[in-house]
């Protein structure tokens, strides 16, 4: 394995500070996994008060998340599939439609 691909699979701990993610980069912080940098488990070494977490064993979203960031989060999430439930909807009627003229 070469060493950028080993970087790359190493890079799978997200940092914590303050109960916070760090985001991606170093460039703030998130309360949602899913929008939080990934890390070497090492970037957490000499940081004072971070610590890394295996992204496997973190939560969708940070002890200090606020309720707010969550609920938008999961919106977004519901929103998105209500989409692609449309969709897929046309999908099926389209080939259902498309099969009585058979």
């Amino acid at each position: 394995m070469t060493d950028e691909a080993k970087a790359l699979v190493e890079r799978r701990y997200l940092l914590v500070k303050r109960g916070l993610y760090y985001a991606p980069d170093r460039q703030g912080y998130t309360g949602v996994k899913a929008t939080a940098g990934r890390y070497r488990e090492v970037d957490a070494l000499g940081l004072d008060g971070v610590s890394a977490v295996h992204e496997d064993e973190a939560s969708d979203f940070s002890p200090a998340c606020w309720e707010e960031t969550k609920l938008a989060h999961l919106n977004t999430i519901i929103e998105t599939q209500a989409r692609e439930i449309e969709r897929l909807r046309g999908l099926v009627q389209y080939y259902l439609e498309g099969s009585r003229d058979w």
